[in-house]
C-alpha cells in the first residue's frame, strides 16, 4: 500500500502571484484540479480565502504566455501528465476585458480567462443588450494605418522569398483588396480559442460587431439596441464601398443619415459647404459639391421622421441591395483549360456561397449550402466539395483566408442547427424518431372523447350549418387510418402518429405531447367503437415559436427551482471566511466586499427586471397583433407575425435564466459577509444579540430571495397560454350507412394571448417588482443599523430616491387615469358613426390597444421602479412610453377619419372628435411628465455614481 501511495503522490511548487510567493506542496495525482485548489486553500495561509474554487484555479505557464493552460476543475492532475517538481499558479481566473462597438459604446467586463472566445459571447452580448449572441464576434481595433502598416511588413518579409511576377502578382492583390474592403480588413478571433491563446493583452480594446447575418432581417425599432448597432455597421459598409450603390441611392442613404444625425431639415441650419461629404457619401461620389444640394433635397422631404425611424429606413434599404449579407473574400481561379490564375470575388451568406464579378460585384454562381458536402482549408487553398453527382464536383480556389472561410461557412451551418434545434423539438414537427415514440398514458391525464349516441344522418356533400363546415367521411378509409392505433379493453384509445387524425404537420396536442390520448365514458368494445355513435376529438395548433417558447418555459422553470433549492448558507455555527480579525484593515475589507458583493445584487435584478419588461411587451405586442389596428407611421402596425414576439419573450426568459444562477451566488456572498459581520463584532463587544439579530437580517434576506424566485416561476407560469395555440375540435357523428360527418369547431377563438391570461402575465410582472424591491430593500440595509459594517452609502436607497421612485409610479398611474378619459371619449365618438362600420371599428380597435399599451407601461413601472437607476430600465421604460404615444398617435388618426362619415348629427361628431384629441392631448403631456421625470433621475444617479468612482 505504501508503494502505491507513493506512486500516487505528486509533489508541484505552487506559485501565487498575488502573494508572490512560490510553496511546495504533495497531492495524489489522481486528485481533480477542483480538489487541489480545496487543498491549496487550507494548506496555504496566503491564499485569498473569501474567494470560491470557481473565482480561482490551476494555470500551467509557459515561456509563451500564449501556451500557457489552465487547468480543468474536473480533470485529474495525471491527466495533464504533471511531473514531480513542477510550478503551477494558483490564480484568479478573471480578466478584464475592454470592448467597443461601432456606435462609440465603450464596456469593461471582468471574463473567464480559461473560456474561449465562443462562449465568452453570451455573457458579452447580454451584457451590452444583445440577445442573438451567436451572430456577433469580436475583432482586433485597429485602423486603416496599422492594417497598411501590417501588410507592408507582410510584403517586406515576403520580399526574400517572392520576386519577380509573383511579388507584384501579390501586390495588385493587396490592392485590389483595399479596394474592394473584403473581410480581410478585418482581423476576427478565433471563436475556438482564448483570449490568451489569441496574444489579446488585458489592455486591448476589442470591437464587437456582427459577423453572421442571419436574422438581422427581424432587426427593427423594437430592438434599438441591435438596430443602432446594424445602422452603424451598413452606413460604414456603403461609405467604404463594400456594397456598391449607384449616385441615387447614394444621395438618398445621405438623406436619411442627415435625418438621423441632424433631426427635421431646416433651411437656415443647413448652408453650403455644411456637409462634410467624405462622412455622407463613397469616395467616388465625395468629390462632387454639386451633390449636397440634392441631399438636403432628400432630407426635407424625410422631413417628421424619428431617429429610429430613419434608421429603420436605411436599413430597410440597405437590405435591398444585391450585396446585402454577403461576406466577400477575394481568391484566385484558375481558368478551364489555361494554367493562369484570375482575381475573384468569393462570397458568404447566411444560406450559400456565390462567386462574384470582382470589378462589378455582379453574381456569377451561387451555390446553396445544403449543396456543399464538405469544405476544407489550408494555408494557401480553399476547396469545396458538392460531391460526385453535382456538375460542379469540387471547387478549388488560391487564397490565405481559408481559415476564416471556412469558420464563416461552419458558424452559419451552426446557427442554422441551432435555430432548428429550438424549432424542432422530437415528436412535435414529424421529427424521424418521432415515430418510434410510445408512451403508456393513464385515462386521468387524456384528453376526453365522449361517445355519444345522436340521430343517423344521411350521406352528404359539403355543406355550411350553423357556420360550422360539414363534409362526409368515408368510414373504410378511418378504419384503413386505425391500424396503426391500439385499441384497449378498459376504453383508451392510444394514437401515435397524429397526422393520420386531422391537422397539418404543425398540428400537435393539448400541452405540446407528441401522443393524444383519448377515453369514453363508458366501456366498450372495438367494434362498438368503430360501428357507432359520435367520435370527438380534441387538439391543439401551435405555431413552431409557440413549441419553442413551451419548452423555454420548462427549462427555465427547472433553472430556477435548481438555483432556488441553492439559497441555503449553511447553520450559523459554520464560518466561511478564515482568518478574519477586528482589526481596521479587516474592517475596511469587510465594508469594501459588501458593497462589492451589494453592488452586484443589483446588477443582476436589475437586468433581469429589464428582461421582465421586454417580455411583458412582447407578450402585449403579440396580442395586438389579432386587433387589426390601421395606423400609417406605427411600428407596431407593422407586426403580422405574433411568432417574432413569442421569440423576443423566449430570449428575455433566457436572460433571467442566465442572471438567476449568479445572481445566487452574489446574494450568498452578501448573506455570508453579513453573517459573519454580525459575528465578529458580537465576539468584539461580548453581546450575542447582535448575532442574532444578524442572522435574522441574513435569514430574512435569503426568504426575500426566495420569493423572487417565486415571482419568476409565477411568471413564467403564466406565460404558458402563450405556448398554446387554439383548441380545435373535430365530431364524427356515424350513419347506417358506414359514413362519418366530421364537423370542425374551433372551440377557443380568442387569439395569442386571452384577456385573462394578459391579466395574468400583467399581475405576475408586479409581483416580480414588488418582490425585487422588497428583496434590495434587505439587501441594502442590515440587521443592525447601529454597525458600520453595512455602511455602503452609495447602495443605501435614501428618503430621496424613495420618493423619486413613488413619484415614477404616480406618474405612471397618471398616464393611466389620462388614458381612462381618452377611452371614454372614444367609445362616445365610436357610437355615433354606426353608419360606417369599419370606421367604427379602427376608433375601438386604436383605443384598445391604447388601454392595452398603458396598462403595460404601468406593470413595467411597477416591475423597474427598484433598478430604475440602471441604462436598461431605463431604457425599457422609455420605450413602453413610446409605444403609448404610438397608440395615442393611432387614436387621433382614426378619430379624423371620422369626420367624413355620413351621420345625423355632424356636428355632435366633430365636437366628439375635439373631445377625443384633447383627451389624446393630455395622455402625451402625461407622458411628457414622466420622460422628463425619468430624464432628471437619470441624470442624478449618473452624478451619483460619478462621486462615488471619484472617492
Amino acid at each position: 500500500m505504501s508503494m502505491l501511495g507513493d506512486s500516487r503522490s505528486l509533489v508541484l511548487r505552487v506559485h501565487l502571484p498575488k502573494a508572490g510567493i512560490t510553496k511546495t506542496t504533495a497531492f495524489d495525482a489522481q486528485m481533480t484540479v477542483g480538489q487541489a485548489c480545496e487543498r491549496i486553500r487550507a494548506q496555504v495561509r496566503e491564499s485569498d480565502q473569501t474567494d470560491g474554487a470557481k473565482d480561482y484555479g490551476l494555470f500551467l505557464p509557459h515561456e509563451d504566455n500564449k501556451k500557457g493552460l489552465w487547468l480543468d476543475n474536473s480533470r485529474t492532475l495525471e491527466h495533464y501528465i504533471l511531473r514531480n517538481g513542477d510550478t503551477v499558479e494558483y490564480r484568479y481566473r478573471y480578466r478584464w476585458l475592454y470592448i467597443r462597438t461601432m456606435d462609440g459604446t465603450r464596456k469593461t467586463l471582468k471574463v473567464d480567462d480559461s473560456k474561449t472566445v465562443a462562449e465568452l459571447m453570451l455573457m458579452i452580448c447580454t451584457k451590452m443588450g444583445i440577445y442573438n449572441y451567436e451572430e456577433y464576434l469580436l475583432a482586433r481595433d485597429r485602423d486603416e494605418t496599422d492594417r497598411e502598416r501590417t501588410n507592408t511588413l507582410k510584403r517586406s518579409t515576403s520580399h526574400h522569398h517572392h520576386t519577380g511576377t509573383l511579388m507584384r502578382d501579390q501586390e495588385k492583390m493587396e490592392k485590389l483588396k483595399r479596394k474592394l474592403h473584403t473581410d480581410d480588413d478585418m482581423e476576427w478571433l478565433n471563436p475556438s480559442q482564448s483570449l490568451r491563446q489569441q496574444g489579446v493583452d488585458e489592455k486591448e480594446i476589442l470591437l464587437l460587431k456582427r459577423r453572421y447575418f442571419f436574422s438581422d432581417m427581424n432587426v427593427d425599432a423594437r430592438d434599438p439596441v441591435q438596430l443602432n448597432l446594424l445602422y452603424v455597421q451598413l452606413k460604414d459598409a456603403i461609405l467604404k464601398g463594400t456594397h456598391p450603390v449607384s449616385l441615387e441611392e447614394a444621395v438618398y442613404l445621405a438623406g436619411i443619415q442627415c435625418q438621423v444625425q441632424f433631426g427635421n431639415y431646416v433651411a437656415e441650419k443647413f448652408k453650403p459647404n455644411f456637409l462634410d461629404l467624405k462622412d455622407f457619401l463613397p469616395k467616388e461620389y465625395a468629390k462632387i459639391r454639386s451633390l449636397e444640394k440634392k441631399i438636403f433635397q432628400q432630407h426635407a422631404e424625410l422631413c417628421g421622421l424619428s431617429e429610429i425611424e430613419a434608421k429603420v429606413k436605411y436599413c430597410q434599404f440597405c437590405r435591398s441591395l444585391k450585396t446585402y449579407g454577403i461576406t466577400f473574400f477575394l481568391v484566385k481561379e484558375r481558368i478551364k483549360g489555361k494554367n493562369k490564375l484570375i482575381p475573384r470575388l468569393l462570397g458568404i451568406t447566411k444560406d450559400s456561397v456565390v462567386r462574384l464579378d470582382e470589378k462589378t460585384k455582379e453574381v456569377l454562381k451561387i451555390w446553396p449550402l445544403t449543396s456543399i458536402c464538405k469544405w476544407a482549408a489550408s494555408p494557401h487553398a480553399f476547396t469545396m466539395d458538392f460531391g460526385e453527382y453535382s456538375p460542379d464536383e469540387y471547387y478549388t480556389a488560391q487564397t490565405s483566408e481559408g481559415e476564416q472561410i471556412s469558420q464563416l461557412i461552419a458558424g452559419y451551418i451552426d446557427i442554422i442547427l441551432k435555430k432548428q434545434k429550438a424549432t424542432d423539438h422530437p415528436g412535435l414537427q414529424g421529427d424521424e424518431e418521432s415515430a418510434m415514440y410510445e408512451e403508456n398514458v393513464q385515462a386521468e391525464r387524456a384528453t376526453i372523447v365522449q361517445h355519444q349516441r345522436v340521430p343517423v344522418r344521411g350521406r352528404g356533400k359539403d355543406q355550411l350549418v350553423n357556420g360550422v363546415v360539414e363534409k362526409p367521411f368515408d368510414i373504410q378509409q378511418h378504419r384503413n387510418d386505425l391500424s396503426s392505433h391500439q385499441m384497449n379493453t378498459n376504453g383508451v384509445w392510444s394514437i401515435h402518429q397524429q397526422n393520420n387524425l386531422v391537422g397539418d404537420e404543425n398540428s400537435t396536442v393539448i400541452d405540446g405531447q407528441s401522443v393524444l390520448t383519448a377515453t369514453t365514458t363508458r366501456q366498450m368494445s372495438p367494434d362498438n367503437f368503430m360501428t357507432g355513435g359520435t367520435h370527438i376529438f380534441h387538439y391543439q395548433e401551435m405555431s413552431p415559436a409557440q413549441k419553442s417558447l413551451l419548452v423555454t418555459i420548462n427549462e427555465d422553470l427547472e433553472t430556477l427551482q435548481a438555483a432556488k433549492e441553492n439559497l441555503d448558507i449553511g447553520p450559523p455555527t459554520e464560518r466561511h471566511l478564515l482568518n478574519i480579525g477586528t482589526d481596521e484593515a479587516s474592517k475596511r475589507w469587510l465594508s469594501e466586499s459588501m458593497g462589492a458583493s451589494q453592488a452586484k445584487v443589483t446588477d443582476e435584478v436589475g437586468a433581469m427586471n429589464a428582461a421582465v419588461a421586454q417580455a411583458l411587451r412582447s407578450a402585449n405586442r403579440a396580442e395586438s397583433t389579432d386587433i387589426n389596428v390601421v395606423q400609417q407611421g406605427q411600428p407596431l402596425d407593422q407586426i403580422h407575425d405574433p411568432g417574432d414576439d413569442l421569440m423576443m419573450m423566449q430570449q428575455s426568459f433566457r436572460v433571467v435564466t442566465i442572471h438567476f444562477p449568479a445572481f445566487v451566488d452574489d446574494l450568498k456572498r452578501v448573506a455570508v459577509l453579513r453573517r459573519e459581520s454580525g459575528a465578529l463584532k458580537a465576539d468584539q463587544t461580548g453581546q450575542p444579540i447582535i448575532a442574532d439579530k444578524t442572522e435574522e437580517s441574513t435569514q430574512n434576506l435569503l426568504s426575500a430571495a426566495r420569493h423572487v424566485a417565486d415571482a419568476f416561476t409565477d411568471l413564467l407560469q403564466s406565460a404558458r397560454p402563450l405556448a398554446m395555440g387554439q383548441t380545435h375540435e373535430e365530431i364524427y357523428p356515424t350513419s347506417d350507412d358506414g359514413t362519418y360527418n366530421a364537423n370542425h369547431v374551433i372551440t377557443q377563438q380568442q387569439g395569442p394571448v386571452s384577456s385573462s391570461s394578459r391579466k395574468a402575465i400583467i399581475e405576475a410582472a408586479s409581483r416580480v417588482g414588488a418582490a425585487s424591491n422588497d428583496l434590495l430593500r434587505h439587501v441594502m440595509h442590515g440587521g443592525d443599523d447601529d454597525d458600520d459594517l453595512f455602511n455602503t452609502n452609495y447602495l443605501i436607497l435614501t428618503d430621496e430616491e424613495r420618493i423619486y421612485q413613488d413619484q415614477l409610479l404616480g406618474l405612471a398611474k397618471a398616464v393611466a387615469n389620462a388614458t381612462a378619459g381618452l377611452v371614454v371619449k372614444a367609445k362616445v365618438l365610436a357610437s355615433q358613426i354606426t353608419s360606417d362600420p369599419e370606421a367604427q371599428q379602427r376608433v375601438i380597435a386604436s383605443v384598445t390597444q391604447t388601454g392595452l399599451c398603458t396598462s403595460q407601461l404601468v406593470a413595467c413601472t411597477k416591475v423597474l421602479a427598484p433598478t430604475i437607476h440602471q441604462p436598461t430600465c431605463q431604457q425599457q421604460l422609455s420605450e413602453a412610453g413610446r409605444e403609448v404615444t404610438w397608440a395615442v398617435d393611432g387614436v387621433v388618426q382614426a378619430s379624423r377619419a371620422a369626420v367624413h362619415v355620413p351621420s345625423e348629427d355632424p356636428q355632435m361628431v366633430q365636437q366628439s372628435i375635439i373631445e377625443t384629441e384633447t383627451a389624446a392631448t393630455e395622455v402625451r403631456d402625461a407622458l411628457d411628465q414622466l420622460n422628463a421625470h425619468l430624464l432628471k433621475g437619470s441624470y442624478k444617479v449618473c452624478v451619483k455614481f460619478l462621486i462615488y468612482f471619484m472617492f
